[in-house]
């Protein structure tokens, strides 16, 4: 930017034949400058990002046909089991996607101040409870989900009903979400 500002006024020291060349090529490299400055911030964040920790409230591993296999509360408070949350969960999003007659599942469900963020995968649906629709926990979620597939790959397609299998999630889930 500062180049181009130079070159674009600094016509007047320079020889009167050359210097509607500098002031054009100037002005152009000034234009390019706060393009180029533009672009730069294009790519960050909103400060929100930044505050994801603070924005989750739940987190639920859903089986299909709705069955909770793990869930994580990140602030506590006072509600429906976890069960009936999860299977309510799976019920919205199936109902969703029957009543649209599409193919894509929904990914975030949005009520007042509280969003469901939703990731899907061959045998689980991850769903976080969460205050804003951030980037970064979809980004997260979709972490999680591949790595507990990866993780429980031989157990989830002939899974029997012990969650104690599923104990090692908690780690992965602090991992993730720290």
């Amino acid at each position: 930017l500062l180049l181009g500002q130079i070159i674009s006024s600094s016509h007047s020291y320079i020889n009167v034949e050359f210097s509607s060349i500098i002031k054009i090529t100037g002005q152009n490299i000034f234009v390019l400058g706060i393009i180029l400055f533009a672009v730069g911030f294009w790519g960050i964040p909103t400060l929100k990002e930044f505050e994801w920790r603070e924005k989750m409230r739940h987190l639920y591993l859903i089986m299909e046909g709705g069955i909770n296999v793990y869930d994580q509360a990140f602030i506590t408070e006072k509600g429906l089991e976890s069960d009936l949350i999860a299977g309510g969960i799976s019920g919205i999003s199936s109902l969703i996607q029957e009543l649209t007659k599409s193919k894509e599942r929904v990914e975030v469900i949005k009520q007042k101040d509280l969003k469901i963020l939703l990731k899907y995968g061959t045998y689980i649906t991850a769903a976080l409870l969460s205050e804003e629709d951030l980037e970064i926990l979809h980004s997260k979620l979709k972490s999680l989900v591949e790595e507990f597939e990866n993780l429980f790959q031989y157990v989830l397609p002939d899974w029997k009903g012990d969650l104690e299998v599923f104990s090692p999630a908690k780690v992965m889930v602090e991992r993730i979400f720290s």
